[in-house]
């Protein structure tokens, strides 16, 4: 029997432990150079380690029909939960986000009728190159939820 709740998280738990430390061990390193310019950096980096410290997933219920956002410290305790029925969404996009000389950024967002999109997941690929994997994830994800992949909404 299949499993009927598909969790997914934006970026791998690998990452963002990694990101975590080394923001951590740079603002550790910056504050302790007596300028203001490094301690500004400190500060900086504190507070993009206390945002790494939230890992975001999206559970999906296939048997109850609903979609679950969870924030969770440190990936381990729950700190926030939003439930939405399949319902509030129009569809599944499947884009290029951002991108620079070296990497381009494609996501993979849950579109609502009305609101912000949820970003489901996120994935790299050479500048200039098509997601493959993105598209096949937007296809699954159709496949769960029964909701259509969109170009774009309105």
């Amino acid at each position: 029997m299949e499993t009927t709740i598909k969790v997914h998280r934006l970026v791998g738990r690998s990452f963002q432990a990694f990101a975590l430390i080394f923001l951590i061990v740079l603002g550790a390193v910056a504050a302790r150079i007596d300028h203001w310019m490094p301690r500004a950096f400190s500060f900086v980096c504190g507070v993009f380690a206390i945002s790494a410290a939230f890992f975001l997933e999206t559970h999906i219920d296939i048997q109850r029909g609903s979609i679950v956002r969870v924030a969770r410290l440190f990936g381990l305790i729950p700190v926030w939960r939003h439930h939405w029925p399949v319902g509030e969404f129009v569809g599944i996009q499947c884009y290029c986000s951002s991108g620079d000389e070296i990497s381009d950024t494609w996501m993979v967002t849950l579109q609502p009728r009305s609101g912000r999109a949820i970003d489901v997941k996120q994935f790299s690929v050479p500048t200039g190159e098509n997601c493959a994997n993105a598209r096949e994830f937007a296809g699954e994800l159709s496949r769960l939820t029964g909701l259509e992949i969109v170009d774009h909404v309105v």
